[in-house]
């Protein structure tokens, strides 16, 4: 009798047991791999700026990750292939802002911000800003003011891939680098801004006001300083 009883039972629940797995696993969901990076796009620098040392900027970027992060994300300020500044970030989902101070230790140069970002599945995102120029007052030389304003030359000249370029002022004033080619069309602006007396140096990289390389060739540097021309240097771009 107690046979009788068992068997339907038992019966009633093995047709039921596929239903309730099914069920289970329809609540729980399927398993989610991602294999999208973070999605990183930075706003300053914009590219194009001109910085000073010892002034502080703020360098703002965003990243969005809908899954979790592995840990922080990385930002980095690099020249002339070096990591001049770097710092780490705890995870986020919105925007980043780094108060960073230019180091008064480099020399000037076409800079880049930098961001890394890895999120807990392994996918990284690595994200170049546009390049900004970081100019430094000439220490090394003696501050009083200068008898002339001049631009002084290039060095080097010819040059590949970059040139310095160095020019003294004899008051404070607005100063204004440009280059130009041949036929006198202005390619790049390099300084535009009030300038101390002193001994300066900018670096031109080769590059358009864009960031696009130009062709090997000659061009000319042109120094205007309170409204007035100071000079004109011609440098040599080689191949």
């Amino acid at each position: 009798m107690l046979r009788d009883i068992l068997l339907p039972m038992v019966a009633a629940l093995l047709i039921s047991a596929p239903a309730l797995a099914d069920r289970h696993a329809a609540d729980s969901g399927p398993a989610v791999l991602d294999t999208e990076p973070p999605a990183l796009a930075i706003t300053a620098p914009a590219g194009g700026e001109l910085v000073y040392g010892n002034e502080t900027h703020t360098l703002i970027w965003s990243l969005q990750e809908p899954h979790h992060m592995s840990g922080g994300h990385d930002a980095y300020v690099r020249a002339n292939g070096d990591t001049l500044s770097a710092t780490q970030f705890p995870s986020i989902d919105g925007q980043a802002f780094w108060s960073w101070t230019v180091p008064d230790s480099v020399s000037s140069a076409s800079a880049r911000l930098t961001v890394a970002a890895c999120d807990s599945f392994g996918n990284l995102a690595v994200l170049d800003s546009e390049t900004f120029t970081i100019l430094m007052q000439d220490t090394a030389v003696d501050p009083v003011p200068m008898a002339v304003t001049a631009l002084t030359g290039a060095r080097p000249n010819p040059f590949n891939p970059a040139t310095s370029v160095d020019f003294r002022l004899a008051a404070p004033g607005r100063t204004l680098l440009t280059v130009h080619d041949l036929r006198g069309r202005n390619l790049r602006t390099l300084v535009d801004r009030d300038l101390d007396a002193g001994a300066w140096t900018a670096r031109w990289d080769g590059r358009d006001q864009a960031g696009r390389p130009v062709p090997a060739a000659a061009y000319l540097l042109r120094l205007r300083h309170a409204g007035r021309d100071a000079g004109v240097v011609k440098v040599v771009l080689l191949p």
